[in-house]
């Protein structure tokens, strides 16, 4: 590497500190130690060159520089990794360059306003300019203790982080790949991965060696990890999350708490992603790029968006999102990358709706399962045209881990205990079909199945397909059907296997349509809707003439208001109210009239829910048929009194 004229160069050695730098050159700055701490002031621009860093886990490394933005940056010519087991600290901007990898262990203390730790060279006339630009990332980098800075950027030829990473106020950046380029633009990282010289152009050739394995915490307002097979089986903190570059996310067992994360596949590549994790918290979900395949999950509700503006259709061979409180909100449509081989698409909301704008995509894809609670309304309602394999059916029983696309016979069964019309796993379904020239059991049945109720099953049954090792020829599977003629749960699978069903889809409704108005009717004000308020419970107490009444043990546990005599207008109100109580039985008939009791009301007594029980068609129509559009903009002034 050349060295700037404008730094003088000086040596200065350690001795006799084992566990601390060793080696080191260039600079202009002055050294002391005091017992297991090394402080070295070194002014903006300094580079030094060690040929080795270790730290030990007593030991401490003291940057002094003249302010926040200064920098400095170490070089380590190392073959092997350096190893930081105790602290370093530094109060501006500290660079590692390591093309022998550095090593943060367990315990490990790195704080700095800004760290750049990379497992690669760069060029002094690179630093000198501000220009982060590692040419060849050779070693790697692996983080099991903390690091805090505003802006810390972790890059190699693959990065492991197990430990935990703040930058609450800033950014992350984990990078991997044969070399990197990072610049800023407009505060968020522009990220430019070379594949170098003896890189392969082949999908294999990017996953040689350029793993990113994030098992620990990232804290910050923004996090990007960049390389081609991710691993995120850690915890994502941070507004922002962006998954660049990538041919293979692998995320499973990770969680990302965001409200925006993009995915951005590497370019020309057909990539595989997997962000189901169960805790995920997930707001938005921007794709970028073509994906073999995608499985996003959020707990709460989820938006499906492109990551360029003004587009909106989205290439993927199989998808999968689904929310587990809440509404899944698809802005997007959907197209299969190749229209030859199969395809699959799960949209599941657990609780809540599947919004779509455009609903016909779905009959581009061969195998299409939609749940949620507006299937029957607005999903089924919204095709223009249902084809013949495609079920729209209650699915109250089913458990929405349990979903996949095709569906499994244990699903099949229960639907079919749900929905009377539906019946796939009849053995007549099968033995009506069963071709005489079946003698080998390697092909289905030609024709299509016959005699199911509900939706015409066409579809293409006649396809040969071949038979795994150890299942059944369908007629084995028919010859050997239980009693009532309908096939086991075992049976069933050995049939699909077969590749009986392979292309039918199923629209899902996964909680009654009379509940549906139940909760709608909930989110728009409930009896306050309906009545404009609630009734008061009221308690009578002890007043003059030692006349009291009874005290009513109903109500709420709100606070307490009091209603008099001295708050009646007449003595017409006052009997009338007296009435009242008699009515109710509150009051004896016998008793003195004078004076009008004291009433305490004691909270509100709401409404009798109304539970499922009690719905009916009827019910429902009527209720339906009530709120006419003139009636529900009279009822809205009632609900903001």
């Amino acid at each position: 590497m050349n060295k700037p004229l404008a730094i003088l160069s000086i040596f200065f050695g350690v001795s006799c500190l084992c566990g601390l730098p060793e080696g080191t050159t260039g600079g202009v700055s002055t050294t002391s130690t005091d017992g297991k701490v090394m402080t070295i002031t070194a002014p903006d621009g300094s580079i030094f060159n060690h040929t080795r860093f270790n730290v030990g886990s007593d030991e401490s490394v003291r940057f002094v520089q003249p302010g926040v933005n200064a920098r400095v940056l170490n070089r380590i010519s190392s073959n092997s990794p350096s190893r930081i087991d105790g602290r370093v600290e530094a109060n501006g901007k500290l660079y590692f360059a390591a093309p022998g990898g550095l090593i943060f262990g367990e315990g490990s203390v790195i704080q700095a306003r800004h760290l750049q730790a990379m497992g690669g060279d760069i060029f002094d006339s690179d630093f000198i300019e501000n220009r982060d630009r590692y040419p060849s990332l050779s070693g790697s980098v692996k983080n099991e203790g903390l690091i805090e800075a505003d802006r810390i950027v972790l890059g190699g030829k693959s990065v492991t982080n197990s430990g935990t990473v703040n930058a609450r106020s800033g950014s992350i950046l984990i990078a991997t790949g044969e070399g990197v380029e990072i610049s800023n633009a407009d505060g968020s990282f522009a990220v430019e991965i070379t594949e170098g010289i003896n890189a392969s152009g082949s999908m294999a050739g990017d996953m040689a060696g350029n793993a990113l394995l994030q098992s620990g915490i990232l804290n910050a307002s923004s996090v990007e990890l960049t390389g081609s097979s991710i691993t995120q089986s850690g915890k994502i903190n941070a507004s922002e999350v962006k998954f660049s570059e990538f041919t293979e996310i692998s995320g499973d067992n990770g969680v990302v708490n965001s409200s925006n994360v993009e995915l951005q596949t590497k370019a020309n590549r057909f990539s595989n992603v997997s962000l189901s994790g169960k805790a995920n918290a997930i707001s938005t979900v921007h794709l970028g790029g073509s994906f073999n395949e995608i499985k996003v999950r959020s707990a709460h509700s989820l938006s499906v968006k492109h990551a360029e503006a003004g587009l909106s259709e989205v290439i993927a061979q199989h998808a999968d999102f689904r929310v587990d409180d809440g509404d899944l909100d698809i802005k997007v449509s959907f197209s299969p990358v190749f229209t030859s081989s199969s395809s699959s698409l799960l949209l599941g909301a657990k609780d809540g709706s599947v919004d779509t704008a455009v609903f016909d995509f779905i009959s581009d894809f061969d195998q299409v399962v939609i749940f949620g609670n507006n299937v029957d309304t607005e999903i089924a309602a919204g095709l223009n045209t249902q084809a013949d394999d495609l079920f729209v059916l209650n699915a109250i029983s089913l458990e929405f881990d349990s979903l996949s696309v095709g569906l499994d016979a244990a699903t099949i069964f229960k639907l079919e205990d749900e929905n009377p019309g539906f019946n796939l796993s009849g053995s007549n379904q099968i033995s009506d079909n069963v071709s005489s020239d079946q003698s080998d059991g390697n092909s289905l049945p030609d024709g299509d199945l016959a005699g199911i109720p509900g939706p015409s099953l066409g579809g293409s049954s006649n396809q040969n397909v071949a038979v795994p090792d150890g299942v059944p020829s369908l007629s084995d599977v028919v010859s050997q059907q239980v009693g009532d003629g309908r096939l086991s749960e075992e049976q069933l699978t050995a049939a699909m296997n077969l590749g009986l069903y392979s292309e039918y889809s199923y629209l899902l409704q996964s909680i009654p349509e009379d509940e549906v108005k139940l909760i709608e009717f909930g989110e728009s004000g409930g009896s306050s809707t309906l009545l404009g308020g609630d009734y008061a419970s009221m308690s009578p107490v002890v007043v003059s003439n030692e006349r009291a009444l009874p005290e009513v043990s109903i109500g709420s546990d709100k606070g307490w208001d009091t209603y008099s005599s001295a708050d009646m207008t007449s003595d017409d109100k006052g009997e009338s109210e007296e009435k009242n109580l008699i009515d109710e039985g509150l009051v004896s008939d016998d008793q003195p009239k004078d004076p009008i009791p004291t009433v305490r009301v004691v909270g509100t007594k709401p409404l009798a829910p109304v539970t499922r029980p009690v719905f009916s068609p009827q019910a429902s129509q009527m209720l339906e048929q009530a709120l006419t559009p003139a009636i529900k903009e009279t009822l809205k002034g009632f609900s903001n009194r």
